[in-house]
């Protein structure tokens, strides 16, 4: 199953441009055959293989981002969901702390994925809200400051949480790491992987292409669908154990 699958889908036309008078007509009924081509491509596709796809490809990238098996390299992953990388707030703490030039060069002004425990649910003087996490010993530690428009998410962490944030890395302050615009990790990719499913069709029809073993993974999706039992439980949760089965029993 790990072998990509091909996917039947005709190929774009290119625009052929003219000089003279006729040009531009001949550029717009051009431009209007390839919008054809494309809306006719898609509707070949068959709906309920699409959806298979978007979700295939959405757990794909999910997993990839988790650090789990994946078919899409954490490195196009986070490129797809504009992460720099992921690193532990202990790790980051440290880092500073050992060099802090050095920490600014690789960190400082980059959107990453920082994991963590918290050690309080604050706010500061300007009434903004923050997560301290554990950093390199007792005095230093990690503020992750929130938006007023993210803060929603805050009443749900508790102490002693262990979290997954994003967050953009701005300073280091007297034994502390300073971040800022964060929120947590599962809203935010999920906003970024439902904006990239919205292109599958696209990326079928050979209209689009996202990254390679994103395209690749979304093209495996549509193909292991069309042989897929109607009853199988990948249809509604493609992490079920039973889906599982189903599909190391397709035939290759």
């Amino acid at each position: 199953m790990k072998k990509t699958m091909a996917i039947l889908a005709c190929c774009v036309i290119g625009l052929s441009a003219c000089g003279g008078g006729s040009g531009d007509k001949s550029t717009a009924k051009s431009t209007e055959k390839n919008t054809e081509k494309s809306g006719s491509n898609q509707s070949a596709l068959n709906q309920d293989g699409v959806k298979f796809a978007k979700m295939f490809f959405a757990d794909e990238i999910t997993r990839s981002i988790d650090a789990d098996t994946s078919r899409i390299p954490q490195s196009e992953a986070f490129n797809l969901i504009k992460i720099h990388g992921r690193v532990s707030s202990e790790s980051l703490s440290k880092s500073y702390s050992d060099n802090e030039q050095a920490a600014d060069g690789k960190y400082k002004n980059k959107t990453m994925i920082v994991s963590g425990k918290v050690r309080s649910v604050s706010k500061d003087s300007s009434d903004t809200p923050y997560l301290q996490l554990n950093g390199d010993g007792m005095m230093k530690m990690v503020n992750a400051y929130f938006d007023r428009k993210n803060a929603g998410e805050l009443p749900k962490i508790s102490v002693n949480q262990s979290v997954n944030l994003v967050c953009d890395v701005k300073n280091y302050m007297i034994g502390q790491v300073v971040l800022k615009e964060c929120k947590t990790l599962s809203p935010y990719a999920k906003e970024k992987i439902t904006a990239l499913t919205n292109s599958v069709p696209d990326v079928l029809s050979g209209q689009k292409t996202i990254a390679k073993e994103s395209d690749n993974a979304i093209k495996l999706g549509y193909a292991i669908s069309a042989k897929l039992p109607k009853t199988s439980t990948c249809w509604s949760n493609i992490r079920d154990k039973k889906c599982e089965e189903d599909m190391k029993n397709i035939p290759k």
